[in-house]
């Protein structure tokens, strides 16, 4: 299979991708040297050995490029197509997202993208982004704009990707991956419900999460705990279910509840749960309610 059958023929939409994808938007085809390139990988970390090449085309051989790095067990392939991302991608990634218009103008009008996605044998997802990241960091140029994330929804500003490529970032990243670059967070209007919502959590093996809008809702406080609920799921590895309820800390109790057949619609990739906060007495009456959940858990 070439290629480009490989990368976009299996591939139709990104979004549903179950490996991290990322997209680099250029003011225009970055003519690179990728042999040159690649012989500086190991600038981050060590490699155990050098990383291996193949190139299926390059811009001297055509109007587009298709090659493939391999190194440790990481594979990325990468494709370089000299035209915008498809407008769809763009309204999920970059139009929705929560950057300046400014910047949301200057990443639109891009002309080009190099997608790189992640086809190596790895299992670990934060090792998986950081192998991603290595090989963007070494096509950067003047003509990069921006980074889009479309499992995640998510884009951001070029600069970020010599922050987290920053090696002493690397033992926080692994503990703590930055959620805000690494998975969605948006709104979306069902009937009369607004929510906010995450996206890309299907990429760590976990859940999505749904918290319904109103007046009093805070943003920020709904992301944080949206992170704080991540953290807790991926890194004590427990498998969430309808019903769980789960403490924060000694005030914030929290159920999942299934979406129902009436908020289908907002599904992701994955399984979505509405978090829904409770207060301390309730806890014992949810975990005896058979309605809820057939063997709800107590995560103390």
């Amino acid at each position: 299979m070439s290629l480009f059958q490989k990368i976009f023929l299996s591939n139709p939409d990104f979004a549903a991708s179950e490996k991290p994808v990322l997209a680099l938007l250029y003011d225009r085809l970055p003519r690179l040297d990728l042999p040159a390139l690649l012989s500086r990988l190991d600038q981050w970390e060590p490699l155990d050995e050098p990383p291996r090449l193949t190139i299926e085309q390059d811009l001297d051989t055509g109007s587009m490029l298709f090659a493939s790095v391999v190194f440790g067990a990481h594979t990325i392939h990468i494709g370089g197509l000299p035209s915008p991302l498809p407008q769809k991608a763009v309204e999920r990634t970059i139009v929705q997202s929560a950057w300046s218009p400014d910047w949301k103008e200057l990443a639109q009008s891009h002309l080009a993208n190099v997608l790189l996605v992640y086809d190596g044998t790895s299992t670990d997802p934060i090792e998986q982004y950081i192998a991603l990241y290595k090989v963007a960091g070494l096509l950067i140029t003047e003509g990069l704009l921006a980074v889009v994330n479309e499992p995640a929804w998510t884009s951001h500003p070029a600069a970020v990707l010599e922050q987290i490529l920053d090696a002493r970032f690397f033992p926080v990243v692994r503990q703590n991956p930055p959620l805000v670059y690494w998975t969605g967070y948006i709104q979306a209007i069902l009937g009369e419900e607004r929510w906010f919502m995450t996206r890309g959590n299907h990429l760590f093996g976990i859940a999505d999460f749904a918290w319904p809008v109103d007046e009093f809702t805070d943003p920020m406080d709904v992301l944080n705990m949206f992170h704080e609920v991540f953290y807790y799921f991926y890194f004590e590895k427990e498998d969430l279910q309808a019903g769980d309820v789960l403490n924060i800390d000694e005030e914030n109790y929290y159920t999942f509840l299934a979406l129902g057949d009436d908020r289908q619609a907002l599904e992701s990739e994955g399984k979505t749960f509405v978090i829904q906060k409770v207060h301390a007495d309730e806890v014992e009456r949810l975990m005896e309610n058979p309605d809820v959940s057939e063997d709800p858990v107590y995560r103390g």
